[in-house]
């Protein structure tokens, strides 16, 4: 706060010098075009009244997203226009800027482009969204976007605490966006399952023909020879972790699992129940229509002995958030995310307590 108060200082001082005046909070049009001829002379204005300064361009072809139908995949951070960063997706500038936390994620963002009519519900600002009319995939551009096109009081960009920087507000101010576009996504549903189906090929050896259900590949870590049959009269104890396709965290029941991800401190994982899950016959023969992930783990212990370790790789319709993921929760989990479970029965005379196991395979 005190560095942001004294940058103001500084730009007001040199208002009084005929500098173009301060546009921190939101000023007129005509200030913010002064500033923009002074700090960013090079940067192309649009019809919109944005203005773009690439960095780099790419080499892919041109393509026009579609309305309420294109998703777009990119990286970002968000400045005021003294620099101060709002918002990053830069663990590297997170880090830097003392931010930086395990539980969150830094991966590209994954926004879908709505038409204007959708602004009020859509992470996507009106500049942005103009802006992307003139990108194409590869590109890295600073994107500056007056108070009248960027982010009102309603929304933010990425609505999640994980990504905030130096500043607490954006909005009903002008803003410079630096984002490299990465992909345009037509059709998520398709683009999630041949994620998922290219890793169960190139990792574990495996085809659309081995799949438990569609969708839905699981494979063999640590076998119990000895171990009943799983069936759906059964009643299941179990432990797990819940991971995104790049191994990061997203649940677990298991304390050490928690603890080896840095998580076990954290505000969210503190909310974590650390004892053992369970599905009675009545859940198993249900599951089919159960709104959370219980059909998954269905599917999979009826193909799983007592005592067993599995790994499942499914697309996000088998998950608890299905594909719309969560924007705000920690770690964010982002729309179409597949995930990787790693699942460890127990037999019926095995402890509870998961202090007792080697839990190797869930790491």
């Amino acid at each position: 706060m005190i560095v942001v108060a004294l940058v103001a200082i500084v730009f007001a001082a040199a208002g009084c010098a005929g500098d173009p005046p301060s546009v921190l909070d939101g000023a007129a049009e005509e200030t913010f075009t002064k500033w923009m001829q002074k700090y960013a002379p090079r940067a192309e204005k649009k019809s919109s009244g944005i203005y773009l300064d690439f960095i780099k361009r790419g080499n892919a072809s041109f393509v026009v997203p579609k309305e309420n139908k294109s998703w777009m995949r990119l990286t970002y951070t968000l400045y005021t226009l003294n620099d101060v960063v709002a918002e990053t997706r830069d663990s590297t500038l997170s880090m830097l800027m003392g931010y930086w936390s395990a539980t969150t994620r830094f991966v590209d963002d994954l926004l879908p482009y709505r038409s204007k009519a959708h602004n009020g519900n859509t992470t996507i600002c009106e500049g942005l969204r103009d802006a992307f009319q003139y990108l194409r995939v590869g590109d890295s551009v600073n994107i500056y976007i007056p108070a009248s096109l960027a982010y009102s009081n309603e929304v933010t960009l990425s609505g999640n605490s994980g990504y905030l920087g130096e500043v607490l507000s954006y909005q009903n101010r002008p803003i410079r966006l630096t984002v490299r576009l990465d992909e345009i996504i037509n059709d998520p549903l398709v683009w999630e399952e041949e994620i998922v189906q290219d890793y169960a090929r190139s990792k574990w050896g495996q085809l659309i023909k081995d799949t438990v259900a569609p969708g839905l590949y699981m494979r063999l870590l640590v076998d119990d020879p000895k171990g009943d049959p799983i069936t759906t009269d059964s009643t299941v104890r179990y432990f797990f972790a819940e991971r995104f396709m790049d191994h990061q965290l997203l649940l677990t029941n298991v304390e050490k699992v928690s603890k080896a991800a840095l998580y076990f401190n954290s505000e969210t994982a503190s909310q974590w129940s650390y004892t053992v899950s369970s599905m009675t016959p009545l859940e198993l023969q249900n599951a089919k229509n159960d709104t959370t992930d219980k059909a998954l783990y269905a599917k999979v212990f009826t193909k799983m002995k007592a005592g067993q370790t599995v790994e499942v790789l499914c697309t996000s319709r088998w998950t608890r958030l299905k594909n719309a993921g969560s924007q705000s929760a920690i770690p964010q989990v982002l729309p179409y995310e597949p995930r990787r479970f790693q699942i460890r029965t127990l037999k019926w005379n095995e402890p509870s307590a998961s202090k007792d196991y080697d839990w190797k395979a869930l790491m």
